[in-house]
C-alpha cells in the first residue's frame, strides 16, 4: 500500500504549506483514520459531543496546473465518522468545507481529521491551513 508523504514547502511571505501525495484510495476513514491523521485536542472532543463540526481545508493542486483529488473525514474513534468527502483542487488556493454530526461521545477515544491524497499517482496537493468548528445545529 501506499504511503502518504508530507514535505513542506515555501509560500509567500515566508509562511510554510504542506504537501501531502500518496496514499490508497481504499483508506479507512474510521478510526484514526488511513489518511493523513490530525488527533484534536480532548477539549474539542469534549466540545465537539452531540453537536455539528464544520472542517474546513484551503487547498491547491501541487503541480500548478493540474486538478488534484483528494478526501477529507471527520472521526470520532468511537461513535461514527464522516467518510470520506472528496474535493478536487484547482490550481489556486481554495477552501472547501463539510459539516457532520457528531454522536455524543462515550468513553472519549480522540477525534481526528483525515486527510488522503489521491493516490500514489496523483498530484500531489498543497495545503495552507485547516481549521475546526463546533456549532449546534440549526
Amino acid at each position: 500500500p501506499a504511503e502518504i508523504n508530507v514535505q513542506m514547502v515555501p509560500r509567500a511571505g515566508g509562511r510554510l504549506a504542506a504537501r501531502l501525495s500518496g496514499g490508497r484510495p481504499d483508506a479507512y476513514s474510521a478510526g484514526k483514520t488511513q489518511g493523513y491523521s490530525i488527533c484534536l485536542p480532548e477539549a474539542f472532543e469534549q466540545a465537539a459531543s452531540g453537536r455539528m463540526v464544520r472542517i474546513s481545508l484551503c487547498v491547491r493542486s501541487a503541480s500548478g496546473l493540474n486538478a488534484a483529488e483528494f478526501r477529507a473525514a471527520y472521526s470520532t474513534n468511537e461513535v461514527g465518522n464522516s467518510g470520506w468527502h472528496r474535493f478536487e483542487a484547482g490550481r489556486r488556493w481554495q477552501t472547501f468545507s463539510f459539516d457532520y454530526d457528531v454522536k455524543p461521545l462515550q468513553n472519549g477515544n480522540g477525534d481526528f481529521i483525515g486527510i488522503l491524497p489521491g493516490g500514489a499517482d496523483a498530484p500531489a496537493i498543497d495545503i495552507s491551513y485547516i481549521t475546526a468548528e463546533v456549532f449546534d445545529r440549526a
